[in-house]
């Protein structure tokens, strides 16, 4: 499929996510402890996302690079 999205993945990608959240629908307020971290991730992330970019370029090395130190600095 190459980067194309894979219909039957993405529906039971889809179907796991939706079963998940109706077993366990305070899942979220367990492991969050009620907070919400989107907004502390999209501000944190690009300039640690642009750093990386500027000195380094890309690459699967990278990547995990920038989500660990965007987890890490949030």
């Amino acid at each position: 499929w190459g980067n194309k999205i894979n219909p039957l993945g993405y529906a039971i990608m889809v179907a796991i996510i939706i079963h998940i959240a109706f077993i366990n629908p305070n899942l979220s307020n367990l492991l969050l402890r009620k907070n919400d971290i989107s907004y502390g991730i999209y501000i944190f992330h690009m300039p640690i996302v642009n750093f990386i970019l500027y000195n380094y370029g890309t690459g699967k090395a990278q990547f995990f690079f920038a989500i660990i130190n965007t987890l890490l600095h949030f």
